[in-house]
């Protein structure tokens, strides 16, 4: 599945923060700091989404 349907369907209250890290391969931890950096970060953009998680676990 593409990484930015997952965030999508998370911000659209499709699926829980749980559901969102497991598909997207991480622990709810990262995935809940990944979402706090995007948030303090507004000049980042769904577009930058798939690389930052690429990332978020190393």
């Amino acid at each position: 599945m593409d990484k930015q349907t997952v965030i999508a369907a998370y911000r659209q209250g499709l699926i829980n923060i749980r559901q969102c890290a497991q598909i997207l391969g991480l622990d709810t931890f990262q995935m809940e700091r990944m979402l706090d950096q995007f948030k303090s970060q507004p000049e980042m953009t769904d577009q930058d989404l798939p690389a930052a998680i690429l990332t978020a676990g190393k």
